[in-house]
């Protein structure tokens, strides 16, 4: 199975538990959604899936042995999260 497939199987799992996550936290008096700070399952699912794509896109660049395509993905995955971290902060 194709590299790129299994990471868009893994991040399109992780959106369909953070939407299940976020619609049971509406009622759950553990998340705080005022003010626009993110809740804590969302916070949780955004540090869950930029682990694991960023696990992945640095074992394929950092192991050398995939083709200049995987490695360009993987560089892009690493360059998204990083993009997206930084865009959250400010």
């Amino acid at each position: 199975m194709n590299i790129g497939l299994i990471l868009l199987i893994v991040t399109l799992t992780a959106m369909v538990i953070l939407a299940v996550l976020q619609n049971r936290a509406k009622r759950s008096p553990l998340t705080n959604t005022r003010g626009g700070s993110p809740s804590r399952v969302t916070l949780a699912m955004q540090i869950t899936v930029s682990a694991v794509l960023l696990a992945a896109a640095l074992y394929i660049i950092l192991w050398g042995k995939y083709d200049d395509g995987t490695q360009k993905f993987a560089f892009g995955a690493v360059g998204t999260v990083i993009g997206f971290w930084l865009k959250l902060s400010t």
